[in-house]
């Protein structure tokens, strides 16, 4: 189709970076490699000092069974995993793999850790947070991941722990989409209702979530709060108890 043909024509130079993370005196920075058309990680001191270790990146991809080399980190975090520092990265279609940071040095070839696959659909954000469930238990470190074709994804940074990681000798080969049965595969967590397409979301202070999101019924860009311990969007969704005339039966059971 030309909407799809037409995807050839974008320069390779709005790949450069796709995210940025800062930990303990370094920003990472995510993208493609202009002059080589590789996957990147770069390591800078902060504050820049003019130095930087620049590493390529390839992974195993679940959904497209075959390896990657050229694809670019959509959305990342560094967590402790598994007892150290690790880059959590996310790609279209969208595996989640682990690079532990000793790996990145300059000129290193990483081959990343794929630990699950949810799904298709292109990662947009992936924000930290101490999710608070509002029926009581104890905060749990967590992920909340945005996308452009689905709605946003809960993972707990407990299931990353210890988790298996994923090579083509180990996995049924050929391309799997969403209706796969071995799909959506690993620790995925949990897909959170959220009315419309959230774009870009980031976490603000009163443990509150700040999103741009593309109305459903209207198409209209709207940027929109909710609270981190309820991080749905029920702005359009109409349920008995929303309306005047609602009254519970108190003989009931509720």
């Amino acid at each position: 189709m030309p909407r799809d043909t037409a995807k050839t024509a974008v320069p390779l130079s709005t790949l450069a970076i796709m995210d940025m993370e800062y930990y303990k005196g370094e920003l990472f920075v995510a993208g493609v490699a202009t002059d080589n058309f590789l996957s990147s990680l770069r390591r800078i001191s902060y504050p820049f000092d003019g130095t930087q270790s620049i590493a390529n990146v390839e992974m195993y991809h679940i959904a497209h069974d075959q390896y990657e080399s050229r694809a670019p980190i959509r959305a990342m975090s560094i967590q402790e995993i598994d007892g150290e520092p690790q880059l959590v990265a996310a790609y279209t279609c969208s595996p989640i793999v682990l690079v532990p940071l000793s790996e990145i040095e300059d000129g290193a070839n990483i081959s990343a850790h794929t630990i699950m696959d949810y799904g298709n659909g292109q990662p947009l954000d992936m924000i930290a947070y101490n999710h608070q469930s509002p029926f009581g238990g104890e905060a749990q470190p967590s992920l909340f991941v945005t996308s452009n074709a689905r709605s946003p994804q809960l993972i707990p940074i407990s299931g990353l722990q210890n988790a298996q990681v994923v090579t083509h000798e180990d996995f049924q080969r050929g391309p799997k989409l969403d209706d796969n049965p071995l799909m959506p595969f690993g620790p995925v967590g949990k897909g959170v209702m959220f009315e419309g397409v959230p774009l870009h979301i980031d976490l603000v202070g009163g443990g509150f979530f700040v999103s741009v999101n593309r109305d459903a019924y209207t198409g209209s860009l709207n940027l929109d709060t909710n609270p981190a311990w309820f991080p749905s969007r029920i702005h359009n969704l109409l349920a008995e108890f929303d309306f005047p005339q609602y009254a519970p039966d108190p003989s009931r059971m509720q």
